[in-house]
């Protein structure tokens, strides 16, 4: 899901965010894709890109050079049409549509398709087309390909923006040991438990959200509406590149023992399953963090200038 926003310049508003996409399921394919994880030495970490808060890198689509975006709230693994006709890959029947929040986009069965990125992993199988080029202007970028969940949920994702780097491995390689390392358990539906102002939700881990939190209107309503805080406007830019208003204001968040008075809260659209709404890379790009699907973990490490509260965020 892209979901990018912009709006009044203040110390506590949140970074473009990104949508979710509900695509039809590996069930509905005839084929599902196969991953293999390359491990040993044969194994590197990718270099990364932050645009606009989002996280961009490279791999291959049939051989052909491709800039892929990490958003495991994308439920399918995705090929730009376009890229795919240009790449010769045969673009099968309708599968459906993608579902945005205000639209609706044609999706196409492709294959076959072998999405390689160098010493991490392979998926090859027939996967999902539709156009990308809004995703792109949003994003100011082109982007060939995006990275779901279907691909996500079977491996360890670590993040490392200091390093500018992306680690995608087997479930269960990555270890972090320490005190400052903070673990937090995974719910079904890659959802983490948190409380805002006091009330409780449960927030999706996507990485196609730049924002730190969204909440769902019910959810703000909730958790915002009866604390006197007046929303400042946004705009926010879903992937189908139609322009949405919603609110953002600052608001306290704990997480497990991590706690802010000050996080960046943002109302508006959230796709159907996410619960009561989305924790993006405003909240994992701040240090090093490890989302294990497979293992239903997310590790954490605080920063170093937040060592003096053992309740920071990182």
């Amino acid at each position: 899901m892209l979901l990018l926003t912009s709006g009044p310049a203040r110390a506590w508003q949140s970074t473009p965010p990104s949508p979710i996409l509900n695509l039809p399921t590996a069930q509905e394919q005839n084929k599902r894709p196969i991953i293999r994880l390359v491990a040993g030495r044969d194994w590197a970490p990718q270099s990364m890109e932050i645009v606009k808060g989002l996280i961009l890198f490279q791999g291959r689509l049939n051989g052909r050079p491709a800039t892929i975006l990490l958003d495991n709230g994308t439920g399918r693994t995705i090929v730009d049409t376009t890229f795919a006709r240009q790449a010769g890959i045969p673009i099968g029947e309708p599968m459906g549509d993608a579902l945005t929040g205000t639209t609706r986009i044609a999706t196409f069965r492709i294959g076959p398709t072998v999405l390689d990125v160098p010493h991490a992993f392979t998926m090859t199988g027939e996967l999902v087309s539709f156009d990308l080029r809004p995703m792109s202007q949003a994003l100011g970028r082109q982007v060939d390909a995006v990275l779901g969940v279907d691909a996500t949920n079977v491996m360890a994702v670590m993040i490392q923006p200091d390093r500018k780097q992306l680690s995608l491995v087997s479930s269960g390689s990555i270890k972090l040991d320490g005190p400052d390392v903070v673990r937090l358990p995974l719910l079904t539906g890659n959802q983490i438990e948190a409380a805002i102002n006091g009330h409780k939700v449960r927030l999706l881990v996507d990485f196609g959200y730049s924002g730190a939190v969204r909440l769902s209107d019910a959810a703000w309503k909730q958790a915002m509406g009866g604390s006197g805080v007046r929303g400042a406007g946004q705009n926010s830019i879903m992937a189908d590149g139609t322009a949405l208003k919603s609110r953002a204001a600052p608001g306290t968040l704990n997480i497990g023992r991590l706690a802010s008075g000050n996080a960046p809260i943002a109302s508006g659209y959230v796709p159907v399953g996410a619960s009561d709404g989305l924790l993006g890379t405003g909240f994992f790009l701040k240090g090093t963090s490890v989302v294990d699907g497979p293992a239903r973990q997310v590790m954490l490490i605080v920063r170093r200038e937040a060592k003096r509260s053992a309740t920071s965020l990182p």
